[in-house]
């Protein structure tokens, strides 16, 4: 274990080290790619175990009445001073003042909100017109509290790269969430499968975290510390709460306009695509943005890990997320049932979005690591207030369409933060776009391929039919990435090989 932070600045003055390994920068990278990947792959298919499990079980209603609560949650989480925690990670110079004053700064805060959450859970609940919500608010509660203790401690394992405790971390809470929800929903409780999974994920996160990251609280809280912190702290928020009207606003306003069923039906959706969209890009927006902190002073190492990240998401994610919506008619009904086919569109359309996902999270990480928090808080800003409008006008025509709607938004709007990432590389636009070329000329080919297949293979059983589209798929985007790019992939091979032997 290393050395605990409180004792190597007591007195506040003494700088806290942001790099302690003994290897390069680039062998800690893709070891960290290595090791969030095993956080995030092993969990993932746990999860996905349960899922599977609690979706043949419980209902629409269930699900969304369990995503509403956790979406107010959240939104406690969002509205607090989380950003402070990339503050931490960003920061070149950090004393142990700084860590204390922002863990009282969350910790006053998450009891403020768990005190409203209560107080205001009845009217909440009325407002959706669901009465299980007036129960559930106050009990989630308890998550926003542990989500905003474990700031700190999160975002000093995050600075020093230490992505081993990352995935020891979540592969414990992971793996207890799961047995807890397996045995309440196989024991008749129902909903409260999905409930006391979340808890208990949220708990022992909060424990592992503070055990792993081996810091505690040592003093009060510091004005000047937190002035320090302000600037990129204050953007670092705002782009939380952007982030949140992103990704979970949506759900609050379809249950206002729609009712709980619509919510269940597009959290399966989303569940479905976040849990691929973690383990595809979650890794890489992970690592970059401490690995892209760390030489943010040498212009030439960033353009050149910016590219190969790019690219090596771009073959990942394009034909993965391609691939899921192709299937997904065969699937969706196999797996978790006919009272979820209503979900296959809007899967479908959310897997446009994941085509871009990945290279959005690496922009994302260039751009705040190089201080420019500001830039990235006002893109998702309007873009996010966007979002909110199409969802309050479409909304009342479907999940479908609603969700068409941001699709199409998110293309039209992506070039700002394409603009944005060239100019804080000095790139040229053709030297960017090179990256996707391959990748997606390549699931071109893939696609073409596994509807032609779909001709002779229509009539199979649905299991036959599903692994006879993965096997002309894998093999035709293999066979055409090869011949587009194949000494790209040659190099990146030898790239991942000498980081290894660095090791």
């Amino acid at each position: 274990m290393h050395q605990r932070l409180t004792d190597a600045a007591p007195n506040g003055k003494d700088e806290i080290p942001r790099y302690q390994h003994k290897v390069g920068r680039s062998a800690v990278a893709f070891r960290g790619v290595f090791w969030y990947a095993v956080s995030l792959l092993v969990p993932a298919a746990v999860n996905f175990a349960v899922f599977l499990i609690t979706s043949r079980v419980l209902s629409p209603e269930d699900f969304g009445v369990v995503a509403l609560a956790v979406t107010i949650s959240m939104l406690a989480v969002a509205l607090g001073p989380v950003g402070f925690g990339e503050a931490l990670v960003q920061r070149a110079s950090l004393r142990a003042d700084h860590l204390d004053t922002v863990f009282w700064l969350c910790i006053s805060f998450a009891a403020l909100v768990a005190a409203l959450m209560y107080a205001g859970s009845q009217e909440i609940a009325r407002l959706f017109g669901s009465s299980m919500l007036g129960i559930l608010i106050p009990i989630f509660a308890l998550k926003t509290v542990l989500e905003l203790a474990s700031v700190v401690p999160n975002a000093l394992i995050v600075r020093s790269m230490r992505f081993h405790l990352v995935a020891l971390r979540t592969l414990i809470a992971t793996l207890i969430s799961a047995a807890i929800a397996i045995a309440v929903v196989l024991a008749g409780y129902g909903l409260w499968a999905l409930v006391f999974a979340q808890l208990a994920a949220s708990f022992v996160k909060a424990v592992t975290t503070f055990w792993t990251s081996g810091w505690r609280p040592s003093g009060l809280p510091r004005l000047q510390a937190l002035r320090e912190l302000a600037r990129y702290g204050f953007f670092a928020c705002g782009n939380e709460i952007v982030q949140f009207l992103g990704s979970r606003a949506d759900q609050a306003l379809i249950g206002l306009v729609l009712g709980v069923r619509p919510v269940g039906l597009y959290n399966f959706s989303r569940r479905i695509f976040s849990m691929v969209n973690d383990v595809v890009s979650g890794a890489l927006g992970t690592v970059s943005h401490p690995m892209f902190s760390e030489v943010q002073h040498q212009p030439d190492k960033v353009r050149h890990g910016f590219l190969v990240s790019t690219f090596l998401s771009s073959v990942v994610s394009f034909p993965i997320f391609a691939g899921i919506a192709l299937v997904a008619d065969r699937a969706i009904p196999l797996l978790f049932g006919d009272q979820w086919i209503e979900a296959l569109q809007p899967l479908r359309l959310l897997c446009a979005l994941g085509i871009i996902s990945c290279i959005g999270t690496l922009q994302s990480s260039l751009i705040k690591s190089r201080g420019k928090a500001e830039w990235w808080f006002y893109y998702q800003l309007v873009s996010s207030l966007l979002n909110l409008a199409l969802v309050i006008v479409f909304a009342q025509y479907g999940i479908t369409a609603m969700l068409a709607a941001m699709v199409a938004k998110t293309y039209l709007v992506w070039p700002v933060a394409v603009t944005m990432t060239l100019r804080l590389l000095d790139m040229r636009l053709a030297a960017y776009a090179r990256q996707f070329a391959a990748p997606l000329a390549a699931v071109v080919v893939m696609g073409a391929a596994v509807l032609l297949a779909r001709e002779f293979t229509g009539t199979l059983a649905p299991a036959i039919g599903i692994a006879a589209d993965v096997a002309v798929g894998a093999a035709t985007y293999v066979m055409a990435l090869l011949a587009f790019a194949s000494r790209r992939i040659l190099d990146l091979g030898g790239t991942v090989l000498s980081a290894a032997r660095a090791r």
